[in-house]
């Protein structure tokens, strides 16, 4: 056997560590697996782990691999930084000697497997008994493990495997020599626990079986022994030196391991050991060994390393022919290649040469025949093919007319001089011929035009551009557009000027119809024109059309606007409302000149004008949409194109068709936005939103002037009256779509909503609630004062009543202004999704920014609703509140038990107490809004537990008397939160915690309460108590002694 071989036996097939399948295991003849529990064979086991520290623990690790449910208690958190690796999903094990016993059986109840890890004998000490827990869970199987064995007297919470393995009296006297490192002892510890898990598998399979709940007590020190006592009774009589692992030179290591003596003779021979002596009686030992396998390794390095420079050294060689025999194959690959290369470039260049010679052949053909051709269709008026063939005429390449044409003077000579004569008489009677149409086609579009002959017009327009007269056709075909437009114009103001003069009909004129009439004959008269005009000339010469259509379209709408503001005056109410703004309504003495801001003839007005833009928006609208689909079929068109182009050039196509519909783009809203009809349309505008800015300010003002209040309704007439006006004011700009406009009337009405109408309500709300006592003295001046003015006892109308009412109802009408004004904003979001369509992304957010500021108002709205309520709670209740309070200082609270039974039997203060506060504040919830009245009655809550805070400090309780407050406590806290709801539990928290201390039996258990606080995640911080406060609030109890209380040292 040579030492490779015994190298190589010393390894085995192991099995992977982790299997996604049963097909994975490493499975010998006889071995059955079972496939659907084979990733958790435990997977409905319940264990249960007892810890001293969140560490991790062998037994539940094993458990929790093979599927087990686990779930980890510790006692003492905080020494995880002790540790290098602490594990998170340890729960705190918080127990007393009062509560352990029922939580200890909450967490055991459902538990298959207890393991109880913690030190010494706790749960003995907390009064469990572990055959109490098995009769509550007949299931149960404890397992008490420790890390030394029970008649061991040493004791450490955590001791190293170290400690462990030199307590367990195994290597005291039986092995001197031999020295345990970290890793030796952590392998004997580990082999240990397997052998405890071991134990308590046997447990729950005898449990299975037959029934048995087991206690176990398994310590890793008696495990040590009963695995050394089962290894020693398979140990082999093999010399240790032949079971070892030796050390090479260069580090690595040679595994010797014989289990049959048969293979020791074998082993020294491969040694070149004399084996007759049987190794014995050379006295050979493992130093002896571990030479010669040093020695024989050193050898047998170096024999392998010239091996293996030999076969380099051949491989290198054949590296070397296969590369010249590569070479001189890819020289031959290449030089084909090239040869290839040129051919095809030759034929390449002939196929272009043979294709462009068969073009020129055609195009000498096609010349020819309109050579011959079009004088016969001159004459015969066939106007149209002849601007076919001048079209053919005009595509030809320039070339072909060069053809015969040579400086070289030797060609000349030998070329026939006939065909240089035919192509130049071709030439010549085709250029006379395009001449002639020219001017044949301009003469009759001309004398149509003149006629006003529609037909001969379209017949000679759609023929110019086939002569290539875009520009002619387009200046001479908008003249006769304009014309039509024209006469639109002057149809419908003629219309309208009759309507005007009649005095009776007057009043009525919509110069909306007008408008609409117009425009409608304008888009029109283009939607007939469009596609004769983007056929024969193209995209941009119609924008071109429609720049000079424009023109006159202008003339017609910008006199009608005209005509608009002479007959309803609006510069003139423009002036007047100017002057209101600047000076006020004093200066408008003259009746004709308020007439003349009425509120229906400025609505008639608004009307009309908004209708207006809304139809000029539309015409611009319907443009843009007939160039735009004109853009997207070219689109298709270049994406549909001939499939002899490649998806590149296609691209390239697109990319550059991009570029020139943007610059469309931009043309047409240059068009829209400078043109004079939009220019005049924002002036109007403009003047428009001054004018509703007028009325919106002048309507809210009546609003508040006529404000009432109807029978039995807790908010003003004012509130309905503002926010209709506003609505209807913001919806009927939505109606212009323009954004502008929109935006400007947000912007004025949030302004007067935040100054005028909420001043108006926040200067009742500053005059302040009236409190009792200045109320009854009010009252009564005023009673003296009409009696003496009138002479008898009449009865007065009470001031601070008025005063009263008038502030609840200013109250209320924050509150309900709040919620209408988020009713129209919500409102106004769904009218911008119906009526505004189409909208970019900065119109958009224009939109949504200026909406926002609704927003903004309706948390203002809230902030003046609450600050009214804090104000009506310290003026009317706060002294009532405190007045009754202050009665709990008459009673005493140093009872006797005598004292607190009867008070047990009647109550003494708290249920009158109650009794008050319920009325003072039922008083108000016919009066106030919902939410009003829920805030006032928070109000109040907070207000009585400072008053009970503050009285609890002025009181001394004894034991009897700090159990009466604390019942009383939760009878007021148990009436708060159904009036006020839960929230109040948590402003009531440190009230809560003073009365708990107050209640307390022995200082102990106060001290205990208070550092369970710092503990506490659902205590706030602001509410815990300070050290000084515990210690003042144990000072209260004259029954504890001060000067323990003085020493109590706390966290």
């Amino acid at each position: 056997m040579t030492i490779g071989k015994i190298i190589r036996s010393s390894f085995t097939k192991t099995p992977k560590r982790h299997s996604s399948s049963v097909e994975n295991i490493y499975k010998t003849i006889g071995i059955r697996t079972r496939d659907l529990s084979f990733k958790s064979p435990l997977n409905s086991l319940n264990v249960v782990l007892f810890n001293q520290v969140p560490v991790a623990n062998f037994a539940v690790d094993f458990f929790k691999k093979f599927g087990a449910t686990v779930h980890k208690y510790c006692e003492d958190p905080n020494s995880s930084h002790i540790f290098k690796n602490y594990e998170k999903d340890y729960e705190l094990l918080n127990v007393t000697r009062e509560n352990a016993k029922s939580k200890i059986i909450q967490i055991v109840r459902q538990a298959d497997l207890l393991i109880d890890n913690l030190t010494g004998n706790r749960l003995h000490n907390l009064q469990i008994d572990y055959d109490e827990l098995m009769k509550l869970n007949s299931r149960l199987i404890i397992a008490k493990m420790s890390s030394y064995s029970h008649t061991n007297k040493k004791f450490c919470e955590n001791p190293s495997e170290l400690s462990i393995i030199y307590s367990s009296n195994l290597f005291d006297k039986k092995d001197s020599q031999f020295i345990f490192d970290e890793y030796h002892a952590r392998a004997i510890v580990t082999a240990a626990e397997t052998f405890g898990v071991s134990q308590i598998l046997m447990a729950l399979y005898e449990r299975n079986l037959f029934g048995n709940r087991q206690l176990l007590n398994i310590s890793i020190e008696d495990c040590i022994e009963n695995v050394f006592n089962l290894s020693n009774k398979s140990k082999s009589k093999i010399e240790s030196m032949y079971n070892k692992t030796y050390k090479t030179k260069d580090n690595g290591f040679v595994v010797v391991g014989i289990c049959d003596e048969n293979d020791v003779l074998e082993f020294l021979n491969d040694l070149q050991l004399d084996e007759t002596n049987n190794g014995t009686l050379r006295n050979i030992n493992d130093s002896d060994i571990a030479k010669i396998i040093e020695t024989n390794n050193k050898h047998n390095e170096s024999h392998t390393f010239q091996n293996n420079c030999r076969n380099l050294l051949q491989d290198l060689g054949s590296i070397e022919v296969l590369s010249l025999q590569l070479t001189n194959k890819l020289k031959s690959v290449s030089h084909l290649a090239d040869n290839i290369s040129s051919r095809v470039s030759t034929l390449d260049i002939t196929k272009t040469r043979i294709v462009d010679c068969l073009q020129r052949i055609t195009d000498l053909k096609d010349l020819k025949a309109c050579e011959q051709t079009i004088p016969d269709l001159l004459q015969n008026k066939e106007y149209e093919n002849v601007c076919e063939h001048l079209r053919k005429f005009l595509t030809l390449d320039s070339k072909v007319f060069k053809i015969g044409t040579n400086d070289n003077q030797s060609s000349i000579q030998n070329r026939s001089g006939f065909v240089d004569e035919s192509l130049n008489y071709s030439y010549q009677v085709l250029q006379q011929s395009l001449s002639q149409m020219k001017q044949i086609a301009i003469s009759q579009l001309e004398n149509g035009l003149k006629e006003g002959d529609v037909q001969k017009i379209e017949r000679f327009t759609k023929l110019l551009p086939k002569i290539n007269e875009h520009k002619i056709g387009i200046e001479k075909f908008s003249l006769f557009i304009k014309s039509e437009v024209s006469k639109i114009g002057k149809e419908q103001k003629e219309a309208l000027y009759k309507l005007l003069a009649d005095p009776n009909l007057a009043s009525n004129v919509r110069f909306t119809d007008v408008t609409t009439n117009i425009l409608e004959g304008i888009a029109g008269i283009f939607d007939k024109y469009f596609s004769m005009l983007t056929i024969n000339y193209g995209v941009d010469y119609t924008l071109l059309c429609l720049e000079n259509i424009q023109e006159e379209c202008d003339n017609q709408m910008v006199q009608l606007l005209v005509d608009f503001g002479k007959v309803k005056d609006v510069k003139e109410k423009v002036k007047l409302i100017n002057v209101v703004i600047r000076e006020g309504n004093k200066k408008l003495n003259i009746k004709e000149e308020v007439d003349k801001l009425n509120a229906k003839q400025l609505e008639s007005i608004f009307s009309d004008i908004i209708m207006m833009n809304n139809k000029v928006n539309l015409y611009w609208r319907f443009l843009k949409k007939r160039i735009n689909d004109a853009d997207v079929k070219n689109a298709e068109d270049i994406k549909n194109c001939d499939d002899d182009l490649k998806e590149e050039e296609i691209e390239e196509l697109l990319c550059s068709f991009e570029k020139i519909r943007k610059e469309r783009q931009k043309k047409i809203d240059d068009l829209c936005h400078r043109s004079k009809l939009s220019e005049e349309m924002q002036s109007l505008m403009g003047e428009y939103v001054l004018m509703e800015q007028y009325y919106m300010t002048e309507s809210v003002k009546k609003a508040i002037e006529f404000d009432n209040i109807e029978e039995n309704s807790v908010v003003s007439s004012i509130v309905d009256d503002v926010f209709f006006i506003v609505r209807k004011s913001v919806r009927r700009s939505i109606t212009s779509t323009s954004v502008d406009c929109i935006c400007a009337l947000l912007n004025n009405a949030t302004t007067l909503l935040e100054i005028e109408y909420c001043e108006h309500l926040n200067k009742i709300i500053k005059a302040g609630y009236p409190s009792n006592l200045m109320a009854e003295a009010y009252k009564t001046a005023q009673t003296a004062y009409n009696a003496i003015k009138e002479g008898k006892n009449a009865p007065a109308d009470s001031g601070v009543e008025k005063q009263k009412q008038q502030y609840l109802i200013a109250l209320n009408n924050f509150k309900k202004s709040a919620e209408s004004l988020e009713v129209l904003s919500s409102g106004l979001k769904e009218d911008f999704d119906n009526h505004l369509i189409g909208l970019s992304s900065v119109d958009d957010n224009k939109l949504k920014n200026t909406l926002g500021q609704f927003d903004d108002l309706i948390r203002r709205f809230d902030n003046f609703s609450l600050l009214a309520v804090k104000k009506l709670s310290s003026s009317s209740l706060k002294p009532k509140i405190k007045n009754n309070t202050e009665q709990y200082l008459d009673i005493e609270h140093v009872l006797e038990e005598e004292d607190f039974n009867q008070f047990e039997a009647n109550d003494p203060f708290m249920e009158q107490y109650i009794i008050k506060l319920d009325s003072m504040l039922s008083k108000f919830e016919n009066i106030l809004l919902e939410e009003n009245y829920k805030a006032l009655i928070k109000e109040a809550c907070i207000e009585v537990l400072g008053q009970f805070k503050k009285v609890i400090f002025k009181c001394a309780f004894n034991r009897f008397g700090g159990m009466q407050i604390d019942k009383e406590f939760r009878q007021l806290v148990s009436y708060m939160t159904d009036i006020c709801g839960w929230q109040i539990r948590d402003l009531a928290q440190e009230l809560s915690h003073i009365t708990t201390l107050l209640n307390s039996e022995t200082i102990d258990e106060a001290v205990d309460f208070y550092e369970s606080l710092t503990y506490d995640p659902s205590t706030y911080s602001s509410n815990k108590l300070s050290k000084d406060d515990f210690k003042k609030i144990l000072s209260l109890r004259t029954d504890l002694s001060k000067e323990e209380i003085k020493n109590i040292s706390t966290y």
